[in-house]
């Protein structure tokens, strides 16, 4: 036999769950562990664009999408400030799909235009999952105005996260 529940809002899930601390203090999530998501769906120079940008603390997540959801590439970009300097060096991984090229210099500005936005953290983490129209990937406006929209849309998701 097996129960169901079901919660009409995540405060009403949460309300219903608990967590162990390491000590085994039972008490409930906040709402705040809750990740902060926003999916939409863009027209970018014509060509349907899904986007879901997703918060962690470790990382941000972000899907996009022209090829009907499907989801080609994922790049890990990570941005580490030096201590001594404050300059900010980059690296970006590719976790699945063909690596390099254009699609790491999407990762790689995508977190550069980011930074800004996490001043007090040492290390900002970007997973971007992304798959675009072949023949357009590497054109200029293309490529600035999915970089914009991107951008955009993790800054709304952190400003709903704090708010």
């Amino acid at each position: 036999r097996q129960t169901r529940i079901m919660a009409d809002t995540a405060a009403d899930l949460l309300s219903q769950t608990t967590i162990s601390d390491p000590d085994g203090t039972l008490q409930q999530p906040s709402a705040s562990s809750i990740p902060a998501s926003i999916a939409r769906a863009f027209t970018i120079d014509g060509v349907r664009t899904d986007v879901t940008t997703r918060l962690h603390r470790d990382r941000i997540i972000v899907l996009v999408s022209q090829t009907e959801g499907r989801i080609g590439n994922y790049l890990l970009c990570n941005a580490q400030k030096d201590p001594v300097d404050q300059r900010v060096q980059f690296t970006v991984t590719t976790l699945l799909g063909t690596g390099g090229g254009i699609l790491d210099l999407y990762a790689r500005r995508l977190t550069e235009l980011l930074v800004p936005h996490h001043q007090e953290a040492e290390q900002v983490q970007v997973l971007l999952a992304i798959s675009l129209n072949p023949e357009r990937q590497e054109e200029r406006g293309m490529f600035a105005a999915v970089i914009d929209t991107l951008v955009k849309q993790v800054v709304e998701t952190l400003q709903a996260a704090r708010a």
